[in-house]
């Protein structure tokens, strides 16, 4: 049996395929939010971005590496984009799963 250290992280096999299949459904509260992936090996927090509130549905593999951290702000930055939930975690994938 292989064992895992966070200096030594095991690969994670990912089928591209269930990136784009239906996840799970969340409803937020209206609003905006801050998405914060949080990496609990290295306990590092990434920016992901900022996304609206309403019912969203992704799929992640991050989550039996990490956490995911939502935020309700007032304002977002100057030039932030609000996109979904499931395209930031996407951007953020290849940190938190590594080979």
């Amino acid at each position: 049996m292989a064992v895992a250290a966070p200096s030594h992280p095991l690969a994670v096999s990912i089928d591209p395929n269930t990136w784009h299949t239906p996840g799970w459904k969340f409803n937020f509260a209206e609003g905006t939010y801050k998405v914060e992936p949080i990496d609990i090996w290295l306990m590092n927090i990434y920016r992901a971005g900022y996304t609206s509130g309403g019912s969203q549905q992704f799929r992640s593999s991050i989550i039996m590496l990490g956490i995911i951290h939502l935020t309700r702000v007032e304002n977002t930055p100057p030039n932030e984009k609000l996109l979904p939930v499931a395209e930031l975690l996407q951007r953020f994938a290849f940190i938190l799963v590594r080979p």
